[in-house]
C-alpha cells in the first residue's frame, strides 16, 4: 500500500466540522538533516516500481534532487514550460540538472486547460502550489514535491481575528505569540490522500525524523530566538529565503541560490487569462480554511518521545485565541 508518509503518521483530518493534525513521534534518534533526507529518498524508492518524478522549483527542490541522487535512486526531475513567464525558472532548472548530470523532463503548460476544466474538478484555487497537482497530472508515476507545509509563522491568524473583533490595541501583543508551525485543510496533501494520487505532496515530512531534524537545526532554532525582534509580516518571508538556504548550504554546498518563481506569480497581470480566471472561481469554495496551529516547542517535545504521536485541533487554536482574549 502505498504511504504518503513513511507508516503514513501524519493525517489530516475533519471530523465534525473540527480540523486535525496528527504528527507521528521518532522511533530512534535522528541523524543529521542530509543523512534523514537520503534516508527519506531510499523509503519512498522501496514503497514503489514506479517511475518517481521530482518537482522542481525552487532551493528546496534542489535538496531533494541530492537526496535521491544520494541514495542510488533513480529519478526524474520535472520543469515546465509556460511561454516566456517562467524564463527564469527554466533557465534555472536547465543549468541545475545539466550541471548535476540528472535527468529530467520539461512539460508544456497549456493555460486555458490549467484554468478550465482542471480547476472546475479538482476544485483547486490557482496559485503556483496548485500548478503542481496540474502538473502530476500529467505524470505516470509518483511525484515528489514539498509544500513548504513546515513553514514557520507567529499566528498571522490570530492578527486577522483581532481585527475582525475590532480588537485592534491587541496587534502588536499578538504578534509576539510563539514561533508556530500552521497547517490548514485546504492543503495538496488533503487533495491527494483523499483522492487516492501516489504522491509525497510535502517531503520533509515524509518521516518524523527528518522534520525533526530539520525544526531542530540550529539556524532555525536561533531564528526562533529572535521571535521578538523580528514583524509579523517578514517572519516568513525571512524564513524562507534566508534561513532555510542558509540551512541547506550547510549540507550541500554546491545548490545554485535561486528564488521560488514559478512564472505562475504573474498570471494575475495577463488580461487574456482575466475571464478564464474569473469563470472557474465559482467552481472554488472561497470559505476561510480551518487552521491548525502547532506551538514549535510543543511539536518538538512530543516528537522526542518514542513510538508516540500527537493529535492538534483547529478548536485547540481557537480556544487559545479566546483565553488570550479573556485575559487581556
Amino acid at each position: 500500500m502505498f504511504e504518503y508518509t513513511k507508516d503514513n503518521h501524519l493525517k489530516l483530518e475533519t471530523v465534525n466540522g473540527v480540523f486535525g493534525v496528527t504528527i507521528g513521534s521518532c522511533n530512534r534518534t535522528p541523524h543529521s538533516f542530509k543523512e534523514e533526507c537520503i534516508l527519506a529518498a531510499k523509503e519512498i524508492a522501496s514503497k514503489t516500481d514506479r517511475t518517481i518524478y521530482v518537482n522542481y522549483s525552487d532551493l528546496s527542490s534542489q535538496v531533494i534532487c541530492h537526496a535521491f541522487a544520494e541514495a542510488g535512486v533513480k529519478f526524474t526531475g520535472v520543469n515546465y514550460v509556460m511561454g516566456r513567464y517562467n524564463q527564469y525558472q527554466r533557465a534555472n532548472a536547465k543549468s541545475f540538472f545539466e550541471s548535476m548530470g540528472m535527468r529530467y523532463i520539461t512539460l508544456p503548460i497549456d493555460m486555458r486547460e490549467y484554468f478550465g476544466a482542471f480547476h472546475q474538478t479538482t476544485k483547486l484555487p490557482h496559485n503556483k502550489l496548485n500548478l503542481q497537482a496540474f502538473v502530476q497530472s500529467k505524470l505516470d508515476g509518483v511525484f515528489i514535491s514539498t509544500q513548504h507545509m513546515f513553514c514557520l509563522n507567529r499566528k498571522q491568524q490570530m492578527d486577522t481575528e483581532f481585527q475582525q473583533l475590532g480588537k485592534n490595541k491587541f496587534y502588536d501583543m499578538v504578534g509576539y505569540d510563539p514561533c508556530s508551525l500552521e497547517i490548514a485543510d485546504d492543503n495538496l496533501f488533503n487533495y491527494y490522500t483523499s483522492n487516492n494520487i501516489e504522491c509525497v505532496p510535502e517531503f520533509f515530512f515524509y518521516t518524523p525524523e527528518l522534520l525533526y531534524s530539520l525544526l531542530s537545526n540550529k539556524p532555525v532554532q536561533d531564528y526562533i530566538d529572535a521571535t521578538d525582534y523580528i514583524s509579523t509580516d517578514k517572519y516568513d518571508i525571512i524564513f524562507k529565503d534566508l534561513i532555510l538556504p542558509m540551512f541547506y548550504k550547510q549540507h550541500w554546498a554546491n545548490l545554485v541560490p535561486m528564488k521560488a518563481y514559478e512564472g505562475i506569480e504573474m498570471i494575475d497581470e495577463i488580461s487574456s487569462y482575466d475571464k478564464l480566471a474569473t469563470h472557474f472561481e465559482q467552481y472554488v469554495d472561497n470559505k476561510r480554511p480551518n487552521t491548525v496551529t502547532i506551538p514549535h516547542t510543543d511539536l518538538l517535545t512530543n516528537m522526542r518521545i518514542m513510538f508516540n504521536s500527537k493529535q492538534w485541533k483547529s478548536e485547540d487554536s481557537r480556544d487559545y485565541f479566546m483565553k488570550f482574549l479573556k485575559n487581556h
